[in-house]
């Protein structure tokens, strides 16, 4: 178990801003999530590119950017919509399809009150409480008049920093909970997502994602898209159909997992009253996840017999080395979608040694409906495309996801010691910046000291074996210290009690599958168990190596 004596060692800043505003919110898409390069307007066939600049949040909608799609530390991912002329940036999420905003004291202006109270909880305890109201709602170039929006002034599920003030539900409308308050009543309780594809009914009735990679800032969050497909990923039209296989949520059946040159699949452990084919897993994608859970033995597969890796409960995943890379790719028919190292594995901080550390970006989930929840740590490497189909009032046909592979496994592993380098500089930077704000100076004898560069760094390991041991207490981080002052280390400590009881409740910083209200049975995340890394539990349904033998 973490002991908490010295947080600011293993977890880099900005991992822990991003946490903290993720808490607030459950974590659903902005990066949330739930969660942009370019996007399409509905009345016009050419695209609006995003700059590659760094933008706040707070920017206004402009002729290039017109839904404002942003990453948030490569975790979260946000638009920017119009509510009668007022700004709110909200975070984007595929498992939940209500709007809600932290109007803080000032209502929005002109709307109407339909005088119908309701509430959106989170797992995490959070909330989202007020009158439902009715206003003009515009993102992009869509505009839906009386759109249906709880207005949640207060609200402690936005986050405290203002990154964001509220979320825009993108998933199924079946799992609305403001149209369910508003039946019966004279109001229309649609979604917005439900009210463009009708008001538009010429716009096919898909939404796509492709997610940017980008862990520092407030930067374009990658290219999001309706009723339309990025100009440069068209082959996903053509990518194989993957049914939804099980409720009102984007799940599908998933035929295994190559892990280093060997196939693993089958043995679901789902609890959902639906009927998996041998040697298949069920598995949900959602944006809104910021990492990904998978059965213990598959997370086992992945991270258990990596050099010094060693499993760490309140994360419900392994912490190792970050040059002890993984590779990882999910098989869906006949296509293998490799996963890029960088998203394997997550960079958490240094050790005594100034050696980066890295905790799995899949963690351990039991008791679910599904066996994988599916979040950013994979969305990132694969275009996809959600068809609503049926799903929504306007069609006819069954939903369905498509995903294009946009990793290539050979030139990722090559270009992993670079992306590294470049989060263990900004790690640095940040802990410099800490340090001089507190006037605190480390000395150049201090055992631990940090070296200038992240080169220096990634060579400083000798290879030595204690690194299981720091691990499993942490006071042995201790070396690293940067004299914080006594307010700053109670807000890291903090942070990592967030980290360990978000995790520990759903995997991915967020529980289980997105934003999801606990009222909604289809919807309500499994709880994860109790389970060691190295009891005995139930087994694959089996694995092939090496991989090349079965083609």
């Amino acid at each position: 178990m973490f002991s908490f004596s010295s947080p600011l060692t293993l977890f880099s800043l900005p991992f822990l801003t991003a946490i903290l505003a993720a808490n607030a919110l459950t974590i659903p898409i902005q990066p949330r999530a739930p969660r942009g390069a370019s996007m399409t307007s509905p009345r016009s066939p050419s695209r609006y590119s995003f700059s590659t600049s760094m933008r706040m949040a707070s920017v206004n909608i402009s002729g290039d950017d017109p839904f404002g799609f942003q990453s948030v530390n490569g975790i979260l991912y946000t638009g920017i919509i119009d509510v009668n002329g007022q700004q709110y940036t909200v975070q984007l999420d595929t498992g939940s399809s209500d709007l809600w905003l932290d109007t803080k004291e000032d209502a929005v202006p002109n709307a109407f009150d339909t005088g119908v109270v309701a509430e959106i909880r989170y797992v995490d305890e959070s909330s989202a409480r007020g009158h439902i109201n009715l206003a003009n709602v515009t993102w992009g170039e869509y505009q839906i008049p009386d759109q249906a929006f709880i207005n949640a002034p207060g609200s402690n599920a936005s986050s405290s920093d203002g990154t964001y003030n509220g979320l825009l539900g993108v998933g199924p409308p079946s799992l609305s909970v403001v149209e369910k308050r508003l039946n019966g009543t004279p109001y229309d309780g649609s979604s917005f997502l439900d009210n463009v594809f009708s008001v538009y009914p010429d716009e096919p009735n898909y939404i796509t994602f492709l997610l940017s990679r980008d862990p520092h800032g407030i930067t374009d969050g990658g290219v999001f898209t309706i009723g339309e497909v990025d100009q440069n990923h068209t082959a996903i039209l053509n990518a194989t159909i993957l049914p939804v296989v099980e409720g009102q949520q984007w799940t599908t059946f998933m035929d295994g997992v190559l892990i280093n040159n060997q196939v693993f699949y089958g043995a679901s452990l789902n609890t959902a009253n639906v009927e998996v084919p041998d040697g298949k897993v069920i598995v949900l994608l959602d944006t809104g996840t910021s990492l990904a859970t998978a059965p213990p033995d598959y997370v086992d597969a992945m991270y258990k017999t990596l050099p010094e890796a060693e499993f760490v409960d309140s994360l419900n995943t392994y912490v190792f080395p970050c040059e002890a890379r993984v590779n990882i790719s999910l098989i869906f028919g006949e296509e293998t979608y490799p996963i890029h190292p960088i998203d394997a594995a997550v960079f958490i901080g240094l050790n005594s040694k100034n050696r980066p550390l890295c905790m799995g970006g899949f963690s351990y989930l039991d008791d679910s409906d599904v066996d994988f929840i599916l979040g950013d740590t994979f969305l990132r490497n694969v275009y996809s495309l959600y068809d609503f189909g049926s799903w929504a009032r306007v069609g006819d046909t069954p939903p369905y996801m498509q995903i294009l592979s946009i990793t290539d496994l050979e030139t990722a592993n090559a270009e992993f010691d670079t992306l590294l380098a470049k989060q263990v500089d900004a790690f640095v930077q940040s802990h410099s910046k800490a340090a001089a704000a507190t006037s605190t100076s480390v000395s150049a004898g201090t055992k631990g000291a940090l070296p200038t560069d992240a080169a220096s760094r990634l060579s400083a390991g000798d290879g030595d074996s204690d690194l299981v041991a720091e691990v499993s207490d942490l006071k042995r981080f201790t070396y690293i210290i940067l004299g914080l002052a006594g307010a700053a280390v109670l807000l890291l400590v903090v942070l990592v009690f967030m980290i360990a009881r978000l995790l520990k409740n759903g995997g991915a910083v967020k529980q289980g599958k997105g934003y999801k209200a606990l009222s909604d049975p289809a919807s309500a995340p499994g709880q994860l168990s109790d389970h060691q890394p190295y009891s005995e539990h139930k087994p694959y349904g089996g694995y092939q190596t090496p991989y090349s033998d079965m083609h």
